[in-house]
């Protein structure tokens, strides 16, 4: 049985990875950069600490505390454990498109993007209480965990091992949280907060301008290229 999942994982990873194009390789190199985040991160904090310092210093320390869980978790422990090659580790697989020579570190599951990712989404969904920042931030998600298979340094199984690893630890911790937080007499997080709009859309105009800044980035290093190839 685990033979034929670790088939269908391989068939499903050659399928996806064997479809990229000049372009996709600027734009998910540029995603899967934890630093191209930062000012994201910055501007979310901004709109929790706004409303209410206390409550947002929480949520924040929180994230903080799923992030670090979900990483050591995926990174220390698991991968240790389990010790799968990353497909651009693997020597029975052929033909793996790699960006820029990356290849990551010999093991591969669980994917620790993938448990941050998720950690960050769903905290950051039981904070905010609004349907379409949940939406955008799964969307926002799911972006960079295909950027990981399409990179070619995680199988799909370990993005979903990853997601796993981190939404189990987000949901670990919230609850922790949401029983210590009446002691520390920070309100529930019952319904929408009131910067729940904004923070929508700061992720929403945030990754359609790393869009527009791959679009850049492809358009300056390789519009001389296509020149010359039509001329």
């Amino acid at each position: 049985m685990l033979d034929l999942l670790n088939q269908w994982d391989a068939w499903l990873f050659t399928a996806i990875n064997s479809h990229h194009s000049p372009f996709f390789d600027c734009y998910f190199w540029i995603v899967t950069n934890r630093f191209t985040w930062v000012v994201m991160y910055m501007a979310l904090a901004y709109l929790l600490l706004r409303h209410d310092w206390r409550r947002g210093l929480a949520v924040i320390a929180v994230v903080g505390l799923v992030v670090l869980l979900a990483d050591q978790l995926s990174s220390s422990v698991i991968k240790v454990l389990v010790e799968r090659p990353r497909p651009s580790h693997e020597p029975t697989l052929a033909g793996v498109h790699l960006v820029n020579g990356y290849a990551g570190g010999p093991y591969g599951f669980v994917s620790s993007h993938a448990a941050n990712m998720i950690g960050v989404a769903l905290t950051l969904s039981l904070a905010f209480r609004y349907r379409l920042f949940t939406v955008a931030a799964v969307l926002w998600t799911a972006i960079v965990c295909y950027s990981r298979i399409y990179l070619g340094v995680h199988y799909p199984g370990d993005i979903v091992g990853g997601l796993v690893v981190g939404g189990a630890a987000a949901a670990m911790l919230w609850w922790a949280f949401s029983r210590i937080a009446p002691r520390l007499r920070i309100a529930p997080f019952t319904q929408r907060h009131q910067q729940a709009k904004k923070a929508a859309i700061v992720i929403i105009a945030y990754n359609l301008g790393v869009v527009i800044v791959a679009i850049l980035a492809f358009a300056f290093l390789w519009f001389p290229f296509l020149k010359e190839a039509a001329a």
